[in-house]
């Protein structure tokens, strides 16, 4: 799991106005923001500074119960986990990631390509810059 710091909570929760980019997998939607300089407070007043967070949105109608949904918030986080030394390479600072289909068929092979392939595009093109 991520420690809390690498968690959104609401107080920083970026709104629905907020300028994003979003990037669309087989399975996942994700919204990378990008914060101010002078925002980046956590949970508790901890101060992150370029520090990427991270909040998982699940939707009741994509799941059967709520054992689905945080069984596949938990495989998510973990798949993030693995790959967060690349996320701290990225611009954005927030990242609100949303399933798109059903969770009845989704294994954690899938989240985890859907990750790698966001990773893999985002330092393809922080590397053209």
């Amino acid at each position: 799991m991520l420690p809390r710091k690498r968690k959104l909570s609401r107080k920083v929760f970026p709104r629905h106005t907020d300028r994003k980019f979003s990037w669309t997998g087989q399975i996942l939607r994700i919204q990378a923001y990008k914060s101010p300089p002078d925002a980046g407070k956590a949970a508790k007043g901890v101060v992150l500074k370029n520090t990427p967070c991270f909040a998982v949105v699940v939707p009741k109608r994509l799941s059967i119960n709520a054992v689905m949904r945080n069984t596949f918030k938990r495989r998510l986080m973990e798949t993030i986990q693995w790959d967060i030394s690349l996320f701290d390479r990225l611009p954005y600072q927030k990242y609100v990631l949303i399933p798109k289909e059903h969770l009845s068929g989704v294994t954690f092979l899938q989240i985890n390509s859907d990750i790698k392939a966001f990773l893999e595009q985002q330092t393809a093109t922080k590397d053209q810059k």
